[in-house]
C-alpha cells in the first residue's frame, strides 16, 4: 500500500492505495527556474512589460485609478505584488488618495474587515480606498453593450468611471474558461449578476440535458466561447494595464507578467501550461484529485 496526502482547507486528507494498481501521480513539471522576489520581479515586470509602455509612463498625476484585485478565493499573493504597483504609481505623480482597490467579488460575498488585511496587506488597507464589487447592486454598474453571443455587459461604475484601470490577479488552469486571470478580473471580476450568468451558462451544452459543452475546457482558449465572450465583454472596458502572476505546480513564483491586458495574459498561459500540462499514455478508472487546499477550494 502506497499513502498519499491531499490538500484540503488547510490541512490534508489521506489515502491508502496498492500501489500496482496506481497508473499515474501527476504533480506537474519541474521548471528551470524561479523568482525569489516577488516584489523585485513585479516591478521589473511593469518596466518590461508586453505590448505596452512601462507603468509609469501609462499613468500621470492627475489620474484617478482602479487596481482590480483578487478576492481571498484566489490566492494570488495580492499583498506581495500589490505594495510595488502602489509605489510605482506613486513615483508617477498619482497619490494614494487617487487610487481604488476594487475587489474581485464576482457572484462571490464581499470581505470582512480583517480579510481585506489578510488579502492585501495591514499598509495597503490603511493607506488605500477599498470598494468592493457588488454583482447584485445594479445602482453601481453601468450597461457597456452587448457581445455578440448575447451576453449584457454590465460593470461597476468604480471601474468604467476610473482614468485608468489596472488589472491584476494570477494565471491558473480554469475548468471551463480554459485559463483564470487576465480578462476574468472583469468578468465576472467586476461583473453584474445578469453578465456572470450570462456567460457562465455558455459552459453547458445548447441542448436542455446535453451536458457540459465541449469547447468549454481546461486549459483551452481557441474556440472557447465562455473566455471568447468573456474577453469580447472585457474589450469594452479596454483596461489600461494588467499584472499577472504565474506559480509553478509546487506553488512558487514563476513570473510576473504586465502590460496588455489581453497579450501579457496569453504570455501567462503558454508558460503556465508548459509547466501544468502532463501528458499520460491511457485514463484511468478513477481520478482522486484535490482543488489545491485553502482558499483554493473555498467555492
Amino acid at each position: 500500500m502506497k499513502t498519499f496526502e491531499i490538500p484540503f482547507g488547510k490541512g490534508v486528507q489521506t489515502v491508502e492505495l496498492p500501489e500496482e494498481r496506481i497508473l499515474y501521480d501527476i504533480q506537474g513539471n519541474t521548471v528551470d527556474h524561479v523568482a525569489t522576489d516577488i516584489a523585485a520581479e513585479t516591478r521589473r515586470a511593469l518596466e518590461h512589460p508586453i505590448d505596452s509602455a512601462p507603468l509609469r509612463e501609462v499613468v500621470q498625476a492627475g489620474d484617478k485609478v482602479a487596481i482590480v484585485v483578487s478576492d481571498l478565493t484566489r490566492p494570488v499573493h495580492t499583498k506581495e505584488f500589490l505594495p510595488t504597483v502602489v509605489a510605482v504609481l506613486n513615483e508617477s505623480g498619482v497619490p494614494d488618495e487617487d487610487i481604488t482597490l476594487v475587489v474581485a467579488t464576482g457572484t462571490h460575498r464581499g470581505h470582512t474587515d480583517a480579510e481585506n488585511v489578510e488579502v492585501y496587506g495591514e499598509e495597503m488597507v490603511r493607506r488605500l480606498k477599498i470598494h468592493q464589487h457588488n454583482c447584485r447592486n445594479k445602482e453601481e454598474l453601468q450597461f457597456m453593450g452587448t457581445t455578440k453571443r448575447g451576453t449584457p455587459v454590465w460593470l461597476d461604475t468604480t471601474v468604467t468611471k476610473a482614468d485608468k484601470v489596472i488589472l491584476t490577479g494570477g494565471v491558473s488552469i480554469h475548468p471551463f474558461a480554459g485559463f483564470g486571470g487576465g480578462r476574468k478580473a472583469v468578468v465576472p471580476g467586476v461583473a453584474g449578476l445578469e453578465t456572470v450568468n450570462h456567460n457562465h451558462l455558455m459552459a453547458l451544452a445548447d441542448v436542455v440535458g446535453g451536458g457540459c459543452e465541449p469547447t468549454t475546457e481546461a486549459s483551452l482558449l481557441a474556440g472557447n466561447r465562455v473566455h471568447e465572450d468573456m474577453t469580447e465583454a472585457a474589450g469594452m472596458l479596454n483596461p489600461d494595464f494588467l499584472v499577472n502572476v504565474v506559480f509553478t505546480p509546487e506553488g512558487q513564483l514563476y513570473e510576473v507578467v504586465a502590460g496588455n491586458w489581453n497579450t501579457a495574459f496569453l504570455k501567462g498561459c503558454d508558460d503556465l501550461l508548459k509547466m501544468a500540462g502532463v501528458h499520460i499514455q491511457e485514463q484511468a478508472d478513477v481520478v482522486i484529485a484535490s482543488a489545491g487546499g485553502a482558499p483554493k477550494d473555498t467555492n
